[in-house]
Parts: structure tokens; C-alpha cells; sequence
């Protein structure tokens, strides 16, 4: 006749039952637990891996962003600079002007300049046969009438002219030659020769 377990060692098996079943179900915990652990790591890993790329993705982007706005900013400042030049180039042609002109209506209200504008009629006044000569009414009348005749001839015309400054246009009779040696004539022809010679100053 088979002995029953006993009550203590029916305990004992139940123990045991129980312990592999906690051991089974602690292992199975843990390698879920590591698996998972190992999946998030390698999230993490490729997370970084990718916020590193897309950072520096971010930084490639504005360096080239900055170089791009860097390069408009010294191309803004060169034709600024270029702007600010040409603008003094004609402050600087203008002033001269400006100057030369007051100097050469001080100097038409001189004796002097009515010796030369004589010495220069009598140079040209065999180059243009007949016609008409242009002046200031002022110039006509310190010179004469009579002597500007004696000068040119009595098939010279002399007439007066809205001439601002000084100096004189002889047109022949034909009216194919014209002398313009007024003073602003000169001036207007002096202006570009003017600019270049303070752009040549300003640029080198």
C-alpha cells in the first residue's frame, strides 16, 4: 500500500512549483526589460545619430546662410563705398567749377581781361571773313564800337550777347564757322576733363 506525500512535503513541492515559475517569469521580465533597453539604446543611438546630422544639416545651412548674407552685406558696402565716391567725385568736380567760374567773372571786370580780349579779337580776326562777332553789351562798350570796326573791318557785324561770363563767338557769314571762345563754353568742355582728374585722385 502506496504512503500519500505528506502534508510538508506537498508544501515543499508547491514551493518549489512556485520558485520556477517566479524564476521563469523573473527571466522572461528580464530579457523583455534588456530587449527593451537595448531597442531604447539604439533609439537613443540613432536619435543622436540623427540630431547630430540634422545639427549640423541646421549649422551647414546658416554658415551658408551667413556667408551668402555676408557676401550682400560687402557687395552692399562696395557699391555704397563706389556710390559714396562718385558722389564725392562730383561734389569735388562741382566745387572746382564753381570756383573756376567765380574766378573768371572776377577776372572779366578787370582791365586785364579787357587787354587780352583785345590781344585775342585782333589774333583771330582775319580767320573768319565776314559775318558777325557776339559779346557782353559791358565788353562792347569798354572796347568801342568804333574800334572793334577798326579791328575786323567794317563788313563785321557786332552785336550784343546774352554771354554770362565773358569772351566772345565769332560766326561767319555763311554761318558754317562758329568760334565760340566764351568762358562758359571753355568751362562746359573743362567739366569731363575735370572728373577725370579727381577720379584719378579719388580711385587711383
Amino acid at each position: 500500500m502506496s504512503q500519500e506525500p505528506s502534508l510538508e512535503s506537498q508544501v515543499e513541492a508547491f514551493r518549489k512549483m512556485v520558485d520556477k515559475i517566479f524564476d521563469e517569469a523573473k527571466s522572461k521580465a528580464l530579457s523583455a526589460l534588456n530587449e527593451a533597453a537595448e531597442r531604447v539604446t539604439s533609439l537613443l543611438e540613432e536619435s543622436e545619430r540623427f540630431s547630430v546630422a540634422r545639427s549640423q544639416e541646421i549649422l551647414s545651412a546658416y554658415r551658408e546662410k551667413a556667408e551668402v548674407e555676408s557676401r550682400k552685406e560687402i557687395s552692399r558696402s562696395e557699391v555704397e563705398a563706389r556710390m559714396h565716391l562718385l558722389n564725392l567725385r562730383e561734389y569735388y568736380v562741382e566745387r572746382a567749377f564753381q570756383e573756376a567760374r567765380s574766378k573768371l567773372i572776377a577776372y572779366c571786370d578787370t582791365d586785364e581781361y579787357l587787354s587780352d580780349l583785345i590781344t585775342n579779337l585782333k589774333k583771330l580776326s582775319n580767320t573768319v571773313p565776314g559775318g558777325e562777332i557776339l559779346m557782353r553789351e559791358r565788353d562792347i562798350k569798354l572796347i568801342g564800337l568804333n574800334n572793334l570796326k577798326k579791328i575786323f573791318g567794317e563788313d563785321l557785324n557786332v552785336k550784343a550777347h546774352p554771354i554770362e561770363i565773358g569772351g566772345f563767338i565769332i560766326v561767319s557769314a555763311d554761318k558754317k564757322i562758329v568760334l565760340d571762345r566764351t568762358f562758359e563754353n571753355i568751362l562746359s568742355s573743362e567739366r569731363q576733363r575735370l572728373r577725370s582728374r579727381v577720379a584719378s585722385t579719388l580711385f587711383g
